[in-house]
């Protein structure tokens, strides 16, 4: 689980942050992964692509989004579909259905 800190503006540059200190934290072995955006402010068309990329590929077999209104869900989507993702992703208003969601994405 990954969860934004309230407020955050999410650039290119933390995005790449954050997908370093994701591969620290897993190693060499993909996992799925549950990433809470609810309290982002902003995320940068930049940091859309990073993440739709090779990159977060290589370290996740799935990525649930949790966002936090209806309304964000369909922007989401929106976003989702201009930056078509390599690893299969969802967005979700409900914590413990993307964690079941992402249930059939261990290995």
């Amino acid at each position: 689980r990954f969860v934004w800190d309230v407020g955050t503006d999410l650039t290119v540059d933390l995005a790449r942050e954050s997908l370093a200190a994701q591969r620290d934290l897993i190693g060499d072995k993909r996992r799925p992964i549950l990433v809470d955006t609810t309290q982002l402010r902003s995320t940068s068309a930049e940091a859309r692509a990073l993440y739709a990329g090779p990159e977060t590929a290589s370290l996740h077999t799935a990525v649930a989004l949790l966002v936090g209104s209806r309304v964000s869900r369909m922007i989401g989507s929106f976003f989702v579909g201009l930056n078509v993702p390599r690893a299969p992703y969802q967005l979700h208003t409900d914590p413990a259905a993307a964690l079941r969601w992402l249930e059939g994405y261990l290995v």
